[in-house]
């Protein structure tokens, strides 16, 4: 199949858009990575102050507060790695800027990631679009398919 030289896109990298099963795999294993990965240091983590006898009430709540800011802020820059995450390389995926085809910068990967937790949303957005959803009109990006095999999924 043929790259197409504009899908959504003033700009090509010669890459093709994923199909819709690869975009949405992509970003269920998204979720299910940062998960395993975030969550369960997370717990331990705010277990252990919790139970720790020589804090004073309100510590381990701030320290809570700052741990889960800063797992979100992990999570909304998942993508900033040469537009890849975890899941995205796995599956030859890449979030690049719309509009010179490179891969989408720090800043971008960020706002693409904050409408995130309007997820159900940004499933239907992938469905129906799988190059762009909601977050990717929002930062100005799009996510493609590296490599020369088909993209029927």
């Amino acid at each position: 199949m043929a790259a197409s030289t504009d899908y959504n896109s003033p700009a090509s990298s010669g890459s093709t858009p994923p199909g819709s099963g690869r975009r949405l795999a992509s970003m269920l294993l998204d979720h299910w990575i940062m998960c395993l990965l975030l969550v369960g240091p997370a717990a331990s983590f705010m277990l252990a102050h919790w139970q720790a006898t020589t804090f004073e009430a309100e510590q381990p709540d701030i320290v809570a507060i700052l741990l889960g800011l800063g797992f979100m802020l992990l999570y909304m820059l998942k993508d900033s790695f040469r537009g890849q995450s975890l899941a995205k390389r796995v599956l030859r995926l890449r979030v690049v800027d719309r509009r010179e085809g490179r891969p989408a910068s720090v800043l971008r990967c960020f706002v693409r990631n904050l409408t995130i937790w309007i997820w159900p949303v940004e499933v239907l957005f992938a469905f129906f679009n799988p190059s762009r959803r909601l977050g990717d009109f929002i930062a100005g990006t799009r996510v493609e398919h590296l490599g020369g095999t088909s993209t029927a999924n």
